[in-house]
């Protein structure tokens, strides 16, 4: 005896989904989008740089390896 086969019902055209609209801007490509990244990337970094800079950091007597500029 063989087994019923599924059959998935077919969608009439007022119930598929709507198509997606064209795009306004044509897509980016990989350098923008990697323009964009680094941009965000050193705004960021900045942001902890200044939150760093406003951050009572522990400083040794000078010329200390943990003094300013031991690193």
């Amino acid at each position: 005896m063989s087994e019923p086969r599924y059959e998935d019902p077919v969608a009439s055209p007022e119930e598929l989904p709507a198509a997606p609209a064209a795009p306004a801007a044509p897509p980016k490509t990989l350098l923008d989008q990697l323009q964009k990244l680094l941009a965000t990337v050193n705004a960021d970094l900045a942001d902890l740089e200044s939150a760093g800079a406003r951050s009572a950091e522990p400083t040794g007597p000078a010329g200390s390896a943990t003094g300013p500029g031991g690193w």
